[in-house]
């Protein structure tokens, strides 16, 4: 892991009105899939899951990026980017999903909404390349949105029903009988990582559930305190060190998918 910002060559893979994919050459170092890079422009720095990593003829890496607040926000000016403009990348940081479960030979089951589906895909990709077997559960909005994140999963939900099955990506439980004991990976907006768990709970316990939590984050090594979320017993964990892939069982029945912490420090409802 490394604090130093690096200097890296945008390119633009793919842009829509409110999703943008861009890949970031320069001397990065590998993430494991789950953990986070802060990115830097003129106006400010923020974390980004990787969605897809490669050194093997060049260094590169994939972040996608959803469009969030007015003309002002740090993702409106990433959709002002140009091919071969110039963005600042540190990191990786965090706890990625293998690091806070990890059962090899069995197989694992990943659950993704949204946003949530490309750090999966990573996850997918290392779990296939160990010939780990996996279960890929997704869901969007729509077919478009699919197209966009390219994922090839198994089970597919679209809420207007243009791809897969008419509904959310929990509806996808009742296609799937996961294996008792199994293992979860679950990744998306947080009432819907909520959602999942619960329903996971079904087949496993909540020790073998892992959600990868977004919060408002500062520094990425834990001395601003901003990105905490609390568990169950009001102990706190710091987002960007202690996660941020967590085991439901550390925050189940505490702030997840119920409060989280503004970059003023008020605590809110989500």
């Amino acid at each position: 892991m490394s604090d130093k910002r690096i200097p890296c060559s945008v390119q633009i893979l793919d842009r829509t009105d409110e999703l943008i994919r861009l890949r970031c050459r320069g001397d990065i170092e590998a993430p494991k899939p789950g953990q986070f890079y802060m990115l830097w422009n003129d106006v400010s720095e923020n974390p980004f899951s990787a969605a897809d990593f490669s050194s093997r003829y060049e260094t590169r890496l994939d972040i996608v990026a959803k469009r969030v607040g007015d003309d002002n926000s740090f993702t409106a000016h990433l959709f002002q980017l140009k091919d071969g403009d110039e963005i600042f990348v540190r990191g990786p940081y965090g706890k990625g999903f293998l690091d806070a479960r990890a059962r090899e030979n069995e197989t694992a089951y990943m659950i993704g909404g949204g946003c949530g589906i490309p750090p999966l895909m990573y996850l997918e990709l290392l779990l296939a390349l160990t010939r780990q077997p996996n279960v890929f559960m997704i869901g969007a909005r729509n077919k478009d949105e699919l197209n966009f994140y390219g994922a090839d999963a198994q089970h597919v939900s679209t809420e207007d029903g243009s791809a897969g099955r008419r509904g959310i990506v929990t509806d996808l439980f009742d296609d799937v009988t996961p294996d008792q004991d199994s293992i979860f990976y679950i990744c998306g907006p947080e009432k819907m990582m909520v959602a999942a768990a619960e329903r996971a709970e079904q087949y496993t316990d909540p020790s073998n559930i892992v959600l990868l939590v977004e919060r408002y984050m500062k520094c990425a090594v834990g001395l601003a305190g901003c990105c905490r979320i609390r568990g169950p017993e009001q102990n706190a964990y710091r987002v960007c060190v202690d996660g941020p892939a967590f085991t439901y069982d550390k925050l189940k029945g505490g702030d997840l998918g119920c409060y989280k912490i503004e970059p003023s420090g008020l605590r809110t409802k989500l």
